[in-house]
């Protein structure tokens, strides 16, 4: 496994080839190179860690097969006119030449004939491969909390894990309860109660399924309530103490238009407000979001380069979809926590040679995804919405809905600082901050995570280790 995910990128950091598979792979353990721990344990930890590979889809060779567009000008003119106009002018104008400027230029500097992704390993590979595949399937159904009985108390003590081995009977002794593993190394969770054989019905052989909770990482396995609080009574996220604090905060939000795979293990029917979405997004961030002292951050923005130490910031990063009701409702949430949009990441989706998995211009699909990021800015009180920078990321798509696992971008662009010698290794100087990531599908070293498919790619089912 590469020590990276990053294939490529620009001299202003702006345009990135991202490897989809080891950027999940890389967010499970902490580098060895990053001072504050005892390096021999970490350093033993990285390695073995390096062994081992997610299972992914084959890497696409050619664009999706897209929906036959209007034939006429008089046709497309009637499509047109039933989408808004500034949505209309968002993807005409804006993402869809930024997206186009970005591949170009990647394809004149990124190396010829090279891929645009790493060599995978993919589910089908081997028989080993195929069982395990079925495996997930009957997995995915045993983690969703819909089968499990739902606990009344859902300010239970953190359950801290041993650095190796951790027995439980059933997923339920996991539900809406903080797990916390603050060893240095990785955790094992060995949970009864799965299924081997969906065929056999009767006396149903049961097996234990193994997952694996990356060093310095605390997650929460519950279905969340999908509603802002009443009146300051209830937590925005049940089992998170309302005094725990982030310096950034993830949120992969179901929209009410995902699939209906993605939307049945959520409530979304309490999405189709948009007005509640937002409040419950709104809700989150003032609770969970760091809110720095404004006199400290005053004084430091006197100094020479105007800045905020990294480890002060406030950022939320809102997943959207490419419609103007979820962008406007991630927006709002932020603007109304007194956060400024400073930034969009424009995920598009490639093919091995680069190609855009459909047409840019394209009516029905377009082939990239955007993440909204907002900033708590001292010297904006208001909120007011400010000129943004947009970055383009460039990757081959994986596993269905499976996104990159951003958390290296994230700290080489928010919470590094550059060495006093003005070398180049951001990393060697990364900060200490705190993540949450919400509605995760992954538990990420060192960040928080929550939501009810939180364990889905940390089932030890999914990983294979070099021969």
């Amino acid at each position: 496994m590469a020590h990276s995910a990053i294939i490529y990128q620009n001299s202003e950091k702006t345009i990135f080839i991202i490897d989809i598979p080891s950027s999940i792979s890389v967010s499970q353990y902490i580098p060895s190179y990053i001072p504050g721990i005892s390096q021999p344990n970490r350093s033993q930890q990285e390695s073995k860690c390096r062994q081992r590979h997610i299972l992914s889809a084959p890497p696409l060779k050619d664009p999706y097969p897209s929906p036959p567009e209007p034939k006429t000008e008089t046709a497309r003119k009637r499509v047109l006119e039933r989408i808004p106009a500034e949505e209309r002018a968002l993807h005409g104008y804006v993402f869809g030449p930024l997206v186009k400027d970005a591949l170009r230029e990647l394809k004149q500097n990124h190396d010829e004939g090279s891929p645009w992704c790493f060599p995978r390993r993919l589910v089908e590979e081997t028989n080993e491969s195929r069982r395990a595949a079925k495996k997930r399937r009957l997995n995915e159904d045993d983690i969703s909390p819909c089968s499990i009985p739902s606990r009344s108390d859902t300010d239970l003590p953190p359950l801290i894990l041993s650095p190796g081995e951790n027995d439980f009977e059933s997923l339920s002794e996991l539900q809406n309860v903080l797990v916390k593993n603050t060893s240095t190394v990785s955790a094992i969770l060995n949970v009864k109660g799965f299924t081997a054989d969906a065929g056999n019905i009767d006396g149903r052989e049961t097996e234990t399924a193994r997952f694996t909770v990356p060093p310095q990482s605390t997650f929460l396995f519950s279905t969340l309530p999908m509603e802002p609080p009443v009146s300051g009574r209830h937590k925005p996220i049940p089992g998170i103490p309302t005094e725990q604090k982030f310096n950034m905060i993830l949120l992969d939000p179901p929209w009410p238009n995902r699939s209906v795979r993605r939307s049945s293990h959520y409530v979304t029917h309490a999405y189709s407000n948009m007005d509640a979405l937002t409040g419950y997004i709104e809700a989150i961030l003032q609770t969970y979001l760091y809110k720095p002292d404004g006199v400290s951050l005053e004084k430091q923005k006197q100094g020479e380069k105007d800045t905020i130490q990294p480890s002060q910031k406030s950022i939320a990063a809102i997943w959207v979809t490419n419609t103007a009701k979820s962008r406007k409702a991630a927006y709002d949430a932020m603007l109304r926590s007194g956060l400024s949009v400073t930034e969009e990441w424009i995920w598009v989706k490639t093919t091995v040679d680069g190609e855009p998995v459909s047409p840019v211009d394209g009516l029905w699909r377009k082939p990239y995804e955007v993440l909204v990021i907002g900033q708590r800015d001292i010297g904006n009180r208001e909120g007011k919405d400010q000129p943004k920078l947009r970055r383009v990321i460039a990757a081959v798509p994986d596993i269905h809905s499976r996104k990159p696992n951003l958390k290296e971008l994230f700290e080489m662009l928010f919470f590094s600082v550059m060495p006093p010698d003005g070398g180049t290794q951001e990393y060697s100087s990364r900060v200490e901050y705190s993540a949450l990531e919400i509605f995760a599908r992954n538990i990420t070293a060192g960040w928080w995570a929550c939501g009810n498919e939180v364990l889905k790619f940390n089932n030890e089912a999914w990983w294979v280790t070099n021969d």
